[in-house]
């Protein structure tokens, strides 16, 4: 079946976007793009992946047309921890210089192009008279401006919801801010043009920003101006710091963007200067995981467990939303994966000194591990070494990059109460301590007062492993589960 169809659109930010490949799974057998464009129209093409393409431009009757092939191309198999598609297949993008999207704009700079999305949006910041008395009430003996931020984000968290909703020009023009007052929902950016414009009632200047979001997102590329971007935010510049909000995470804190958009760069706009600017990157501190288990009564059936849980990072922010949103299996269920030891069965647990704008949260748990000793001839076993590491594919079986964009950091304690077994009766593994350029895996044990205390602490490194790096650190990596499994606690 072989078939044309022509489509002719009056409005438009790309002249091409193309990707030879309908499907991943299916190999293109041949694929080919042509541009035909009036000589006098300016254009930026960016071409990734270059090498893999065959392209040729010609110059004919006061037009220029370009055409780019490839033959028996396989998009290949997404692998664990891969940089994302669109930085590793080849594709096209061109767009004019000048063009009409709602309005018109220009992409030869950033500034320019920012300036097209700010103008696109004017008229969204007005408030209604009533609203404007509730927000100035609100505030009302305040006068530090952070504080008057962060009593509006609150504000803004307790009144409203998220709901994506889609409107006009491809879903980059927002509903105006009147338009949250009045039905209290809205998506990224209709909630974002509200923070705004009740920051800007109150005379504080705040920056509309589209980011690219995803834990794991392609990177936008600096040098070409275009629509790149998938998510709102604002950030507030304040003297000599700068606020960042989400606001469309009624769970998270204030001044708090987390893994999903963090450590990449956005696109403030602005009437006059915008420009690209770059999130706050998180650090082993802003991701580090800390976890206190003290093991007791254990017989060979069962033991109690009692943990102290301090969590941060994408764990952090996952358990927010779910004390704010899911019911209490959910959210008994998510700590028992929390918790992360096979066989776990949650009693009970507490929140300690929880606010809402703390970047972490302390959790105390309790309850009973079906089995925790195991039997091997006149051994008993017991398996301390509880913090989880993924699986890599080997050297042979990857082809693409690792990419962690913000670090690992998790550190375990662990208590057992051996109660009237002997110190003789006992065989502690050796510590060990593996330090690498991706990162670091330590164990130490230790017996005194008829208790063992295990230590375990796994640290990855953010960033991006060359295909060329992947083996080291792949025997990195297996140097460690290697390790953990030949490093139980003997009891005679």
């Amino acid at each position: 079946i072989e078939y044309s169809y022509k489509i002719i659109d009056k409005e438009f930010l790309f002249i091409a976007s193309w990707y030879p490949f309908y499907f991943f799974s299916v190999p293109t057998e041949s694929a080919s793009l042509t541009v035909d464009v009036p000589e006098f129209l300016k254009i930026f093409i960016k071409i990734n992946q270059a090498d893999s393409l065959e392209g040729k431009e010609i110059i004919r009757s006061g037009r220029r047309k370009y055409t780019w092939s490839i033959e028996n191309y396989k998009v290949p198999s997404n692998e664990h921890m891969s940089i994302p598609l669109g930085e590793y297949v080849p594709y096209i993008n061109i767009v004019p210089e000048n063009f009409s999207y709602g309005i018109a704009g220009n992409s030869s700079s950033w500034e320019l192009f920012g300036k097209w999305e700010h103008d696109l949006n004017l008229g969204s910041t007005e408030l209604p008279y009533s609203e404007k008395v509730k927000v100035d009430r609100l505030i009302a003996g305040s006068n530090d401006q952070k504080d008057i931020t962060r009593k509006i984000y609150h504000y803004l968290q307790d009144e409203t919801k998220y709901l994506n909703v889609g409107i006009d020009i491809g879903g980059l023009k927002s509903y105006p801010a009147s338009y949250v007052v009045e039905n209290k929902y809205g998506d990224c950016k209709a909630l974002t043009t509200y923070m705004k414009a009740m920051l800007s009632h109150v005379g504080i200047k705040s920056v509309y920003t589209i980011v690219n979001a995803g834990s794991s997102e392609e990177r936008i590329d600096p040098n070409f101006p275009s629509q790149q971007f998938n998510h709102v935010i604002l950030y507030v510049p304040m003297g000599n710091d700068t606020i960042w909000l989400e606001n469309t995470g009624n769970y998270l804190p204030f001044n708090y963007l987390g893994t999903f958009t963090q450590d990449r760069y956005a696109l403030g706009t602005d009437p006059e200067q915008s420009q690209l600017v770059r999130t706050p990157k998180m650090k082993l501190k802003d991701v580090a995981e800390l976890k206190n288990y003290h093991f007791q009564k254990l017989n060979e059936g069962s033991c109690e467990l009692n943990a102290g849980l301090k969590i941060r990072g994408e764990v952090f922010s996952n358990f927010r939303y779910c004390l704010k949103n899911k019911e209490d299996k959910e959210k008994a269920d998510q700590l028992e994966d929390i918790v992360g030891i096979k066989g776990f069965d949650l009693k009970d647990w507490n929140l300690m000194g929880f606010h809402r704008d703390s970047t972490f949260l302390e959790i105390s748990v309790n309850g009973t591990i079906k089995k925790l000793i195991n039997k091997l001839g006149r051994y008993r076993l017991i398996s301390p070494l509880i913090i989880s590491i993924d699986d890599f594919e080997a050297k042979e079986d990857r082809i693409l990059p690792l990419r962690f964009p913000y670090p690992i950091n998790k550190r375990n304690t662990l208590r057992f109460d051996l109660d009237g077994i002997e110190k003789e009766e006992i065989k502690l593994p050796s510590p060990v301590e593996l330090k690498t350029d991706f990162g670091i895996y330590t164990t130490d044990f230790n017996y005194a007062q008829d208790q063992i205390e295990v230590k375990e602490t796994f640290i990855i490194y953010a960033g991006d492993i060359s295909s060329e790096d992947y083996q080291e650190f792949y025997q990195f990596i297996a140097e460690i589960k290697n390790y953990k499994k030949k490093s139980p606690i003997l009891i005679l």
